[in-house]
C-alpha cells in the first residue's frame, strides 16, 4: 500500500512535469464549486462513452467532496489532480479549461484506469435542461472507482 507521502511525491513530479511544459500563461479557471462527473472506465474500446458518475464539490482548502467520500485536490498550470482518502491509490489529473475539465484516472498500484471530463454544475443544469433523457445515477454504485 502506497502512503500519502509517496502519492504526494507523485503528484510533485506531475506538477513539475506540468510547469515545464505550460505555456507561460497559466490557467486562472477557479475549481472551487459544484462539477458534475462524467467517466468512462474503458475509454479505449470502440463504442463506448462516459456515463454521469456523480456531483463532486471542491472546497477552498483543497478538500473535495462526494456522496461516496472524498479527498485532496491541486491545481497548477491548468492542471488539476484530485485523490481519494479511500481508496489511496486512485487519482484522476486533467486540463483545465474554461467551464470544463478533461482527464485520465487510474490506480498506481496498477489496474483499471480510464478517462474522465466534468462541467460546472450550473453548466451542466442548463445542458440537461436541453437534453430529453434522464440523468442514471447508477443505483448507488460509485462509478468514481471503477470497480462494482
Amino acid at each position: 500500500m502506497k502512503t500519502r507521502k509517496h502519492r504526494l511525491s507523485i503528484i510533485s513530479l506531475i506538477f513539475a512535469a506540468t510547469l515545464v511544459a505550460s505555456p507561460a500563461k497559466a490557467s486562472t479557471i477557479d475549481i472551487v464549486g459544484s462539477w458534475d462527473l462524467y467517466v468512462n472506465w474503458n475509454c479505449n474500446t470502440p463504442g463506448t462513452s462516459p456515463i454521469f458518475a456523480s456531483v463532486l464539490t471542491f472546497n477552498a482548502d483543497n478538500t473535495w467532496t462526494y456522496s461516496f467520500g472524498g479527498g485532496d485536490w491541486y491545481q497548477s498550470a491548468g492542471m488539476l489532480i484530485f485523490d481519494f482518502t479511500s481508496p489511496n491509490d486512485l487519482i484522476y489529473s486533467g486540463n483545465v479549461t474554461q467551464n470544463a475539465v478533461v482527464g485520465i484516472q487510474g490506480y498506481i498500484s496498477g489496474g483499471s484506469q480510464g478517462c474522465w471530463y466534468m462541467v460546472e454544475s450550473s453548466t451542466a443544469a442548463a445542458l440537461r435542461s436541453l437534453d430529453s433523457a434522464p440523468d442514471s445515477f447508477n443505483d448507488g454504485v460509485d462509478m468514481l472507482l471503477g470497480k462494482d
